[in-house]
């Protein structure tokens, strides 16, 4: 278990210079593709038009799909011994990453020969990495929320839809096993809670960490991968 990696990456990336507080707004760029320009400033081109201020959780800049309802669900998972956690520096190879782990974990057995799982996409992070803070909480949040998502921005699930498939955090949990968690997310304050030593359930059914002489042991498995940028 990598936990100095873990560190070390969460110190690294902390560096990141403050123009990645603020993004293009990418909604607002796709409904402005078809309009035409004469209502921009010469010179200017619709992705500068269109920025928006980022979130930031524990100081870290996330995506326009990040949800704190499900990113919380993350933090709080309840890790199997089993458990694979893939934790991955933006355009690090976390695809390629992901599919070899598939490869490893279910498409072929200990002789190559492909499985009956074989390119079975019918689970997360299969045809590709599915972020666990990226999608909905379950199914009936999914239907709940999407009308007023497409009454706000039509086609705005696409972008998701097209990267992460119609997944829910839902089919994440009941993925076969060994399960497998990719995310850009990384260190002790974004990743589950039980993957560390030192965390203690308490009474209320919450998650608290400490040092790691005391509570529990981690659970899971650990991949970091990074690269030089």
């Amino acid at each position: 278990r990598q936990l100095y990696s873990c560190e070390i990456l969460e110190d690294e990336i902390g560096r990141i210079p403050s123009i990645y507080d603020e993004l293009p707004n990418l909604h607002a760029i796709l409904e402005s593709i078809e309009k035409h320009a004469g209502g921009r400033p010469r010179g200017t081109s619709a992705a500068s038009s269109f920025t928006q201020k980022i979130t930031k959780i524990e100081g870290v800049p996330v995506p326009f799909w990040f949800r704190n309802d499900t990113f919380q669900r993350f933090r709080d998972l309840d890790l199997r011994d089993d458990d694979i956690i893939l934790s991955s520096g933006v355009k690090m190879g976390t695809t390629w990453v992901t599919k070899i782990l598939n490869s490893l974990l279910h498409d072929f057995d200990d002789d190559g020969n492909t499985t009956p799982m074989y390119m079975d996409d019918s689970f997360p992070n299969r045809l590709g990495q599915t972020y666990p803070d990226a999608l909905f909480p379950s199914r009936d949040v999914l239907r709940r929320e999407m009308d007023d998502l497409m009454a706000k921005t039509p086609k705005g699930r696409e972008p998701i839809s097209s990267n992460f498939g119609d997944f829910v955090f839902d089919d994440l949990i009941h993925q076969p096993t060994p399960r497998l968690f990719s995310s850009h997310l990384f260190g002790k304050k974004l990743l589950p809670k039980r993957l560390f030593d030192g965390w203690v359930e308490q009474r209320d059914g919450t998650i608290a960490t400490g040092p790691p002489s005391r509570g529990q042991r981690g659970k899971g498995r650990l991949i970091v991968v990074v690269r030089n940028l």
